[in-house]
Order: C-alpha cells, then structure tokens, then sequence
C-alpha cells in the first residue's frame, strides 16, 4: 500500500501525514488501480476510485459523519479510509472468485 503526504493544515489546522491510499488489484488477468482519498471540499469526503487502463470505472463517496467534520480526529479518518479502501478490494477479489467459479 502506497500513502502519500498532502497538507491538510487548512482542514485540521496542522500538517498531516499520509492522506492518499493506492493499491493495484489483480482482476480476471487485468489490472485494477484503486485510489482512496480525503477530499477537502465544503462537505468532505472520503473519495475512492477504481481505475482500469486509466478510465474510471467505479467510484464511492463517502460523507464523513456529523462528528467528525467539526472536529480535528485525523486518525478517525485515517481509519475510515483505510475501512473503505479494504472493502473495494474486498469487493473486488469476492467478485472474481465469484466469476472463476461459475467459469
């Protein structure tokens, strides 16, 4: 897993570590890309995209909960984003094996 730093000093008032998450995931023989950001926004969100050959091809959004836009809890959202990265590759490898099976 790949974690890249962003300045996050005008969401949570200081620099943050590590806002982005990036996996490639196998697929059937082809390569999946799977990118999970925090984005800063008037209503942020935890944003992740599922990438093949460079196109997009599914993406989930999620809202952070009333509780947490109002505080600085960067670990909570470090933990939701890695929560909803592992779900998409979850997803992903359940639907392959899905497929092998009925082949």
């Amino acid at each position: 897993m790949v974690m890249y730093k962003r300045d996050m000093e005008t969401q949570f008032g200081v620099k943050s570590p590590a806002m982005c998450l990036n996996n490639n995931v196998d697929f059937l023989g082809k390569e999946l890309h799977v990118q999970t950001e925090n984005v800063d926004t008037a209503v942020p969100c935890i944003l992740t995209q599922v990438f093949f050959r460079g196109r997009v091809i599914q993406t989930i959004k999620y809202k952070y909960p009333t509780e947490i836009r109002n505080i600085n809890n960067f670990s909570k959202i470090q933990d939701l984003m890695h929560s909803q990265h592992m779900n998409v590759i979850k997803k992903i490898n359940e639907q392959q094996e899905k497929y092998r099976k009925q082949s």
